[in-house]
């Protein structure tokens, strides 16, 4: 059974059925794509200290069509992929609520696996930027977003 057949409730709503997981734990881990190293330069990816866990997400956006597709990564120290979830295609109208999904995703599988120390990295500066001011207008991002400052005080007392 997947992990994410085992997320129940609220969890499991919010992951909805579209997400797909690819575990890479049988292969004995995917090495990611890129550089691989502990540099500070912002400009390329560079693996987590060692102990700690890199929780990656991000978001793309066909503008023609107005679908988006997400994803989130899971890797660690020596930059192997230990797991993965996207999502292919689907309508969106605001591209910040999927982006807050990812963030929110990525906190309930830290939650989910026990992970003791992790970092989260997303691009969406204006979901980072709602996050700690606290508050959005916007409803259905603004749901996402508490949820997501809840579970952030749950995780990190």
């Amino acid at each position: 059974m997947s992990l994410l057949g085992l997320i129940s409730g609220q969890e499991k709503d919010l992951l909805r059925k579209d997400w797909i997981e690819l575990s890479f734990q049988g292969l004995g881990g995917v090495p990611a794509p890129g550089p691989v190293g502990h540099t500070t330069d912002g400009n390329h990816w560079c693996c987590p200290p060692q102990g700690v866990l890199k929780i990656n997400t991000d978001t793309s956006l066909h503008s023609q069509s107005g679908e988006a597709g997400k994803g989130v990564v899971v890797i660690d120290s020596l930059g192997l992929v230990k797991h993965a979830w996207a999502v292919r295609k689907f309508p969106v109208s605001n591209i910040s609520v999927p982006e807050a999904e990812e963030i929110q995703c990525a906190l309930l599988q830290v939650q989910r696996n026990f992970y003791a120390a992790v970092e989260v990295q997303s691009d969406s500066s204006t979901v980072i930027a709602l996050l700690i001011k606290g508050c959005c207008e916007d409803r259905d991002l603004g749901v996402i977003l508490t949820d997501t400052l809840i579970c952030l005080s749950v995780l990190f007392k």
